[in-house]
């Protein structure tokens, strides 16, 4: 096995716990024939399971690396044999009827399949899986190159078929095929000389697709294949449009869309409920990949500002109690549902554990002997030439300690985050530190100790004529839940202080008046309460 290290050990802490529920879950209830069934016979044309079922194996081989665990790289065997007793003669992956194989997802289907596939025999080294995977790539440049097909002539404004870019370049980094190659270069062609100017635009609600999830996935193969043909024009674009998405459409609760797609002052302070569909889910497992593959690109703290804001709050608010579903949408007033309906797809549910299975690979960065952590949890990273410990309850409170031991000298850069000061203290000497980077360099043994500034934060808003009130506490965003009592439409005194109370089964409580408000993620999870990010103001 093609193991590759994993330096990261998430120990007992929220984040950690999180990992844990959520791994068991996908170990246990997920069904790994129904995965397997998904290549045996064709399927009706708007299927999307082959998506689903490239995360199921893309998942597998994240725990099989990161845990050394035999037994999900046998989950993953399993699809993989169908997949290749199954492949149609002519390499075609998308699982639709003969004549219908450029339907709806077909192609967007078999770019996470191929990923998938990709995981796998990157791990095994099993040439099988690489053949089929050039059989179907040929298979996709036959059909838009040499046949000639419009590989813009597809669902959801033109991105379901260029989605195949990431696993094109990706296939061309594994194994040097050139007809991905070419195909890369001709979907990045294409857009170039139509409205979908993907590297040229301006504008991005210029572009011929505002569709969320899609553009991110388009956007993250524009990243690698910038990375590895060496066009930095590809990651300009693709920073230029992250720098307008985070302007302009991520909202308080760390995401965005509506209906799935970015609007015109789509970040506005806005009442959304359910009905509107927002708050994709893939959209924010999206955003959080699309800001880590940046950092990795150029390591800025704004990068880890949006991923901590978006983790806290809205995937973790999205996480069922169970830990074996994803919500779908969360909307930021009314209740919220954490199952997906049979008849919804299930795009949500396999990207956040994806997300979940990355944590341990994601958790810290380390280059030229500087080591970021990108979130702030309770862990163990450790090498051949550093062991450091965090112990923290963050998002709790802003305490977050390490105890470093060096063979040689390390730097640890540590965030102070955009909402805040903090105070820094290594080995005693203390020091004021303010938002952005701070260094710290270990050489040998030292205790570090990040403590950050927890003051409630309130901003006025005004929606549709009314006043609102807006509070943070950290990272979180505070939500009002009426499993207290009381209404959503009770009214608060701007100047009133808000009252902190014992936390019991959320990550922050607050009572103001006669207000309850808890964190985000936590808020709407009991009896049957319902909750808002907007408090109305006297």
């Amino acid at each position: 096995m093609n193991y590759t290290p994993v330096y990261t050990t998430l120990t007992d802490g929220i984040v950690g716990q999180y990992y844990e529920i959520l791994k068991k879950n996908f170990y246990e209830r997920i069904d790994v024939e129904k995965h397997a069934d998904t290549y045996v016979t064709p399927k009706d044309e708007k299927c999307a399971e082959p998506e689903f079922t490239g995360k199921f194996i893309d998942v597998c081989t994240h725990y099989a690396n990161s845990d050394r665990n035999e037994a999900a790289l046998k989950k993953a065997k399993v699809v993989m044999d169908s997949i290749l007793k199954n492949q149609r003669a002519d390499g075609y992956l998308g699982c639709l009827e003969t004549g219908k194989e450029l339907a709806y997802f077909s192609v967007w289907n078999q770019a996470f399949t191929l990923l998938g596939m990709l995981s796998y025999a990157q791990m095994t080294g099993d040439e099988a899986v690489f053949a089929a995977a050039k059989k179907c790539t040929q298979y996709l440049y036959d059909t838009f190159i040499t046949e000639g097909k419009d590989i813009l002539d597809s669902t959801n404004d033109g991105t379901q078929h260029i989605s195949i870019l990431y696993s094109m370049v990706r296939l061309w980094e594994l194994t040097g095929f050139a007809p991905a190659k070419a195909l890369a270069d001709h979907i990045i062609e294409k857009c170039e000389a139509s409205d979908m100017n993907i590297v040229s635009f301006t504008d991005i609600l210029h572009l011929r697709s505002q569709k969320g999830i899609e553009m991110i996935v388009i956007y993250l193969g524009l990243i690698r294949y910038g990375i590895v043909f060496d066009k930095p024009e590809m990651l300009s674009a693709a920073k230029r449009y992250w720098q307008q998405i985070n302007d302009t459409q991520i909202r308080n609760t760390g995401n965005g869309t509506v209906e799935e797609f970015w609007r015109e002052n789509g970040n506005a302070p806005v009442i959304l409920d359910m009905e509107m569909r927002p708050n994709e889910n893939c959209v924010a497992v999206g955003w959080i990949e699309l800001s880590l593959t940046l950092f990795w690109t150029e390591p800025q703290a704004k990068y880890l500002d949006a991923i901590e804001k978006t983790f806290f709050n809205h995937v973790l608010g999205s996480v069922s109690a169970d830990g074996s579903d994803f919500a779908y949408y969360q909307s930021n007033v009314g209740k919220k549902n954490f199952s997906t309906s049979k008849d919804m797809y299930k795009c949500c549910r396999y990207r956040g554990f994806t997300l979940f299975s990355c944590l341990r690979d994601m958790l810290y960065y380390e280059k030229d002997d500087v080591i970021i952590p990108v979130i702030y949890a309770a862990s163990k990273y450790e090498t051949d030439e550093v062991k450091l410990i965090c112990e923290t309850q963050y998002p709790k409170n802003g305490a977050i300690r390490f105890s470093a031991e060096t063979k040689k000298a390390k730097t640890l850069r540590l965030r102070v985050p955009n909402w805040c000061d903090g105070v820094l203290c290594v080995n005693g000497e203390s020091q004021v530190v303010k938002s952005g980077f701070v260094d710290v360099v270990m050489d040998g043994k030292c205790e570090i100790e990040l403590k950050l500034d927890f003051a409630i934060r309130t901003k006025r808003v005004q929606i549709e004529g009314e006043h609102y009130l807006e509070y943070h506490c950290g990272p979180l965003l505070l939500a009002m839940d009426t499993c207290f009592g009381g209404s959503l439409k009770d009214a608060v005194d701007a100047g009133e202080s808000l009252v902190s109370v014992p936390a019991e089964g959320f990550l922050q409580h607050f009572v103001v008046g006669d207000i309850h408000l808890v964190d985000y993620a936590s808020a709407g999870r009991r009896n049957d309460s319902s909750y808002s990010v907007w408090i109305p103001e006297k």
